[in-house]
């Protein structure tokens, strides 16, 4: 090793140790930095230990990042002083990144991403955060100094690394494999450590998922679930420990108590039911029932996948949230309401609830077991099932006990089952196998494949209509009926769901209908599922403000929104009446983003994206960081 370490010229040798030692000491330096992010109050000792290894490690392998990337521009252009410049480029922006997420982070509660650059950027930003003058000389002066000071430090070390002597000796190869190992072993255990966590939902570690910027985590709840023992009922008095941090839903000033009417609510959520199927060829038992309701021609999912269009349809918050909810398995207003008011619950899915885990988020406060592990070779005959499975239920339901049902149909989901003799649509294809590369030439064949699916669920969906209506419970029943979010099939360019935010993917039906409800009524406002949750209780009396537990309004009265947030799983869309803003909403990802009309087609007109951004991304913002502490 000495040999092959003694051709190398000393210079360059002393750059490689400069470097590895100055990102050892920023390393250190942007723990005090970050010290900010230690304001969490650990309840154990497993939680703190935690916390304090995930923000040692983390901050040490984001410098040893740059060190390796330094290490390879190093070896590549040889040049000793443009070594010394990235260097110092390098950590010197990790330590103002650092400085500014923190105060970031304690404004808004989330990290740098994409939607706070635009913020940022976006002519009005500073105004609101009262950025004074001799702030900016301040910051000015502090970024020459933090420049200066990183130079000369680099240089320092550089030339005393020359000399030789005890820091020659000390920044020795075998020292520092050493100290990375101890690094990586450390880091390794948190990681782990925290997937175990995240695998049995130890709340007092997996809600602390995002207080790091750029920090990911390690889980393998979906590949160990099946092997690990029986998942641990959420213990009581963890849920107390962790209702008081992060997660501020509802507000404070949220009272649950007794509803002046007690109807009951049926929630019928078909899978990627897009907006254009309740037309009397495709869907004709739900174009009956629409006749007899009201029926919001304009509605929105609250995103482009199961996971967020559910969220946001139960607890009417942006899907922003959705990490959040989870990692303290708090439950929806809504549900927690119902069950002060003594409702009896029936949930039956026919696809699992573990994944999305609306276990662990919307039905979070159901000691019911729920029907989501139907029998059947497909989605159609698990349909079928649920279908059964609820007729059978009602017929046990007494009047004097309101009832919540939620059923989940997912004959729609791709590859589209349905029976045969609900084949209407024609030519289609016997199957859509994803390995081919050429599905977008059968584009027919698939999309007649899918129609006949909703022809189904639609069948499937009159049969429980029906046995509502002649069991009287359409006089005392608030019905809804929906998609989770759409589906498309190129006609923006894309194909299924969770690629885009177009509207063939994120505009969904929307059927609902109240007691004492005589004329049908068709809503043209702008509507989405964040609406669902306040219109349900309105309709049930609750007097609580609306603003203290959604971002909704109520679908059957004056107003509502002007923009909607739609989200996925690292990013979210902003609707405004000209154009749809793609950004990231994570700190691995900044520059994410993307601007379109609402045909999917790229705007490049900026003083209509500055106007649009200066008067709704704000309002977006707020309404993304009022639920959290």
């Amino acid at each position: 090793m000495s040999r092959l370490t003694d051709r190398v010229p000393l210079s360059r040798r002393a750059v490689y140790r400069t470097i590895f030692l100055f990102g050892l000491v920023n390393g250190l330096v942007l723990l005090l930095n970050g010290r900010g992010y230690l304001h969490l109050s650990p309840t154990g000792p497993l939680e703190s230990a935690f916390i304090h290894t995930a923000f040692i490690t983390h901050f040490f392998f984001l410098s040893f990042i740059l060190v390796f990337v330094l290490y390879l521009l190093y070896a590549l252009l040889r040049a000793n002083w443009l070594a010394k410049i990235l260097s110092v480029l390098f950590f010197s922006l990790a330590q103002f990144f650092v400085f500014v997420d923190i105060r970031v982070f304690s404004l808004y509660k989330f990290h740098i991403s994409g939607i706070v650059l635009n913020a940022m950027t976006t002519p009005g930003y500073w105004d609101s955060v009262h950025f004074e003058g001799r702030d900016k000389l301040l910051a000015f002066l502090a970024v020459g100094g933090l420049l200066l000071a990183e130079f000369l430090f680099f240089t320092l070390l550089y030339r005393r690394l020359l000399r030789g002597g005890w820091l020659w000796k000390a920044t020795r190869p075998r020292y520092s494999l050493i100290l990375l190992a101890l690094v990586f072993f450390f880091g390794l255990g948190e990681k782990i450590g925290y997937g175990i966590c995240d695998l049995y939902d130890y709340m007092p570690v997996v809600r602390h998922e995002k207080f790091l910027p750029l920090y990911r985590p390690i889980t393998f709840k979906r590949l160990l679930k099946s092997y690990a023992p029986e998942e641990p009922k959420i213990n009581k008095e963890l849920e107390r420990l962790t209702s008081d941090t992060g997660f501020n839903y509802p507000l404070a000033d949220f009272r649950f108590g007794p509803l002046p009417r007690r109807y009951n609510v049926i929630i019928l959520l078909v899978e990627s039911l897009r907006f254009d199927m309740l037309t009397d060829e495709t869907m004709p038992h739900l174009s009956s029932f629409a006749r007899r309701a009201a029926v919001c021609l304009n509605h929105y999912s609250a995103g482009n996948t199961s996971r967020f269009g559910g969220f946001g349809l139960l607890y009417g918050l942006y899907g922003t949230y959705w990490h959040q909810a989870i990692n303290h398995q708090r439950g929806p207003v809504l549900i927690r309401q119902l069950i002060e008011n003594d409702y009896l619950f029936k949930v039956i899915s026919s696809t699992a609830l573990t994944y999305p885990e609306f276990n662990q988020t919307l039905f979070a406060d159901l000691d019911i077991p729920l029907d989501d592990q139907l029998p059947g070779k497909d989605s159609s005959e698990r349909d079928e099932v649920l279908v059964g499975l609820y007729l059978d239920w009602l017929k046990s339901v007494t009047p004097d006990r309101p009832f919540f049902s939620f059923l989940f149909l997912d004959s729609p989901h791709a590859t589209y089952y349905f029976k045969d003799k609900f084949k209407k649509f024609e030519p289609i294809c016997e199957e859509v196998s994803f390995i081919k590369t050429d599905l977008k030439n059968h584009r027919e064949e698939i999309f007649n494949r899918y129609r006949n699916a909703i022809y189904y669920v639609d069948h499937s969906l009159g049969r429980i209509l029906k046995a509502l209506e002649e069991g009287g419970f359409f006089e005392n029943s608030i019905i809804v009926v929906t998609g989770d979010h759409g589906e498309e099939f190129w006609e923006d360019g894309f194909y299924g769901h969770n690629s885009a935010y177009t509207d063939y993917q994120t505009r969904v039906p929307l059927i609902i209908r109240v007691p004492g409800m005589e004329e049908p009524r068709l809503i043209t406002k702008l509507t989405s599922h964040l609406d669902l949750p306040v219109t349900i209780l309105k309709a049930l009396g609750d007097s609580n403000d609306p603003r203290l537990y959604s971002l909704g309004y109520d679908i059957l009265s004056p107003g509502g929104a002007e923009f909607l947030v739609l989200a996925g799983w690292d990013d979210c869309c902003l609707f405004t009446p000209e154009l749809r803003m793609r950004f990231s909403t994570e700190s691995y990802n900044l520059f994410g983003s993307e601007v379109i009309d609402p045909e999917g087609k790229p705007v490049e007109d900026r003083d209509l994206i500055r106007a649009e951004k200066g008067k709704y991304l704000f309002p977006a913002l707020r309404g993304m960081s009022r639920f959290l502490k």
